[in-house]
């Protein structure tokens, strides 16, 4: 039964084929690519025809039927191109050309394809029965010469190019030819000789499998073995034996020959490997991974011993000895590294045909070296590009004309510059502070330098550090802003602290060493006055402490606040009872407020210290005297406290600023006012934990308004429910 080779990329079309060819009654196989051809036909040439696709991914059929062409075993198989695309003329030449016998364009006649595939299966199966037929003449007749004439038959075999050997009906050798002498070294009339002592260790088992298979059917025998030589060296055999039986139809003998076919197999098995070895090399782009893949599966095909250099390459020139290959390995007039192919026990010897096959893989291998690399800078690349992206210092890269290439997005994020803003700008133009930045800063990196930048009226303290390069000049540059903030607070908070604790500890130290002078008699009025003073002082001290502890709670998170149900009016009128026991002369304090309010909800310890802490500083900076007002009103869902007072006032530009920490309106004390500047940062930030808010304003241009406004208790429980 022959058989037919359907190939297409499609599986539907293969199953449309397989339909139409059933009727045949022939063998058909179906495979989905040229390369899944090629590799079949490594194994089997016993195709009557091949149905070919034209256009496949990869491997084309016009590629694929070039294959096929050029090898020897399969150059005769008839090929029919079957397409849908390729229908012009000069694709139908090129089938032509290739060696195809017909040229079908899609969609066809079933009946048509099927009697053209029939007629050429009938070909195929007549070529069969004469070459076999032929084949059986040429052994018959040589088997008649024999038992006409044993000579004339030595002769006819000693001047034969193949081994030729004769068994008896048991398989035992009765006759080996000079070519067999030749190749072994052996001397032929040495019998008896067991030719399969010469069969290479690995192929041993399989003709013994096949020998005892056919002396037992009497089918011919045909296996593929590698034989040895005089020198120790293998080269692969093709051995075909056929019985000559007698008239009874009994075998009598049998009569075989050895072909050499190294050449042809190496080719075969080169054409396979480098198939394999694209596979692998195509399968990562890891350069390391695949050409180890490679190494591992070319020994032991095509070598003993395959090493890849890709640092240092150990040829610039092929080279070949009978037992090592080198070839460089050169892609687009590089060279990317080296193969170097080694023998060592096996007895193979290198040829032209395995540098053949070790210059392909060098070209193959050289691509997928540069796709590595090429991608392996890509990945590169995009990784920099990433990490400039996500550093927090903005990057900048000039030009050599001083044009900007490159703006990340945290020079985005700290100028608030856009890159539409900037890129393809001159930088002294798109980058304020440019100019005056570029004449102090070393462009090689050695130190950054800090200057301050103006930017939409924000003012900016930025570090910048420069390198100068042929291309241009990269600058990179970090906010320190808040850093400096951060310092001049800390710096404000030494200055402060250390004024207002020195007065008080002053005032201390002066009463007691007076009170203790041994040489001055002080009356029991005057101690008084300086216990007093002692008193007064200390307890400066710890309210100046207590602030600075409460600060230090309210930055870390660690207050704690105790919510309960407090009485606005009466907490407000005990604040103000309070503070009029030691109001300066000429200062006036009133509270008017409805006669009833709703509760709010607070904790009343911190309530207490905003009221306090407003009132007092309402005294504090009236220093000419005055009324300071405390007036209670509701508004909606809040209760409003107003403290209002007719002193020094708070400029429009400072209103936002006084509840900074460490701010004074008087730093430098020039109406002898002082203070550690917490007081409002206390009190804003004890108002929004209380869900308030906290504000001032003129009083009428002169003095300053403080407002207060704290939820009411049903308010703030009606707020808390919902956001449940």
């Amino acid at each position: 039964m022959a058989a037919v080779l359907l190939v297409d990329d499609r599986s539907q079309n293969l199953v449309a084929l397989e339909a139409i060819l059933e009727p045949l009654g022939h063998e058909l196989v179906s495979v989905g690519s040229g390369e899944e051809a090629l590799r079949l036909l490594l194994h089997r040439d016993d195709f009557a025809v091949i149905l070919l696709d034209v256009q496949m991914p990869r491997l084309d059929g016009f590629e694929t039927a070039a294959l096929i062409k050029d090898r020897e075993r399969t150059r005769d198989i008839p090929i029919m191109f079957l397409t849908a695309i390729s229908k012009d003329e000069q694709n139908v030449f090129r089938g032509y050309e290739v060696g195809a016998v017909d040229y079908v364009f899609k969609p066809f006649q079933p009946e048509i394809l099927r009697s053209k595939v029939a007629v050429l299966i009938d070909l195929h199966e007549k070529s069969e029965q004469l070459r076999l037929q032929a084949e059986q003449i040429a052994l018959q007749d040589l088997a008649d010469l024999r038992r006409e004439s044993t000579a004339r038959y030595e002769q006819l075999a000693d001047a034969m190019p193949q081994i030729v050997w004769t068994a008896d009906p048991s398989g035992q050798t009765t006759y080996l030819n000079r070519r067999f002498a030749q190749y072994t070294g052996i001397a032929v009339d040495a019998v008896p000789i067991s030719w399969m002592e010469f069969v290479h260790p690995e192929d041993v088992a399989e003709t013994l499998r096949r020998r005892r298979e056919t002396l037992a059917s009497g089918d011919v025998f045909e296996v593929e073995y590698r034989f040895r030589a005089a020198d120790g060296t293998y080269r692969w055999h093709l051995g075909r034996a056929v019985p000559i039986r007698g008239e009874d139809g009994a075998i009598e003998f049998w009569i075989g020959t050895g072909t050499d076919i190294d050449n042809h197999k190496r080719i075969e098995e080169g054409q396979r490997f480098l198939l394999d070895a694209g596979v692998e090399l195509a399968r990562t782009l890891d350069r390391r991974v695949a050409l180890e893949a490679v190494s591992k599966l070319a020994v032991p095909r095509i070598a003993d011993v395959c090493r890849f250099e890709t640092e240092r390459p150990a040829c610039d020139e092929p080279q070949l000895t009978p037992g090592s290959i080198c070839v460089p390995m050169n892609a687009h007039g590089r060279t990317f590294g080296s193969i170097t192919l080694e023998v060592d026990e096996s007895g193979r010897r290198f040829d032209g045909a395995d540098l053949a096959t070790a210059l392909a893989l060098a070209q193959r291998a050289a691509l997928a070296v540069e796709s590595s690399r090429l991608y392996e800078e890509a990945e590169y690349r995009a990784r920099a590009a990433r990490a400039l992206e996500t550093i927090a210092d903005g990057v900048v890269l000039l030009d050599a004309a001083g044009v900007v290439q490159l703006w990340n997005h945290a020079a985005e994020t700290i100028t608030g510059l856009s890159r539409d803003q900037v890129i393809g700008r001159r930088a002294v133009e798109a980058m304020p502070g440019y100019a005056q930045s570029e004449q102090r800063m070393p462009l090689d990196g050695s130190r950054p330098e800090t200057m301050p930048i103006e930017i939409d009226g924000r003012e900016l303290w930025l570090s910048f550090s420069a390198v100068e390069f042929d291309e241009g000049t990269v600058f990179a540059f970090r906010d320190l802003t808040e850093d400096r903030a951060l310092e001049q607070m800390r710096s404000d908070l030494v200055a402060t602290v250390s004024h207002e604790l020195r007065t008080p500890l002053a005032a201390i130290y002066g009463a007691a060493v007076t009170v203790r002078r041994p040489d001055l008699d002080v009356g029991d009025e005057t101690r008084d006055r300086l216990l007093e003073i002692v008193e007064h002082e200390s307890g400066r001290l710890a309210e100046i402490v207590n602030d600075l502890l409460l600060a230090s709670h309210l930055d870390s998170g660690r207050l704690q606040l105790a919510i309960v149900t407090v009485d606005p009016k009466a907490i407000t009128t005990s604040v103000v009872d309070a503070a009029r026991t030691h109001l300066p002369e000429g200062i006036t304090l009133d509270l008017a407020a409805p006669k009833k309010l709703p509760a709010v909800r607070a904790d009343e310890q911190q309530l207490r210290q905003v009221l306090v802490n407003l009132v007092e500083n309402a005294v504090k900076y009236s220093p000419d005297g005055g009324p300071v007002n405390v007036r209670l009103e509701r508004e909606a869902d809040h209760v409003l406290w107003t403290v209002s007072d007719r002193g020094l006032g708070i400029p429009a530009a400072e209103r936002r600023r006084v509840f900074e920490k460490f701010y004074r309106l008087d730093p430098h004390m020039t109406r002898g006012i002082g203070g550690t500047g917490l007081g409002l940062y206390i009190c804003r930030e004890l108002v929004h934990r209380l869900d308030g808010r906290i504000w001032v304003d003129s009083n009428n241009g002169k003095g300053s308004s403080f407002f207060v406004q704290i939820p009411i208790a049903k308010a703030r429980a009606d707020k808390a429910r919902a956001a449940a």
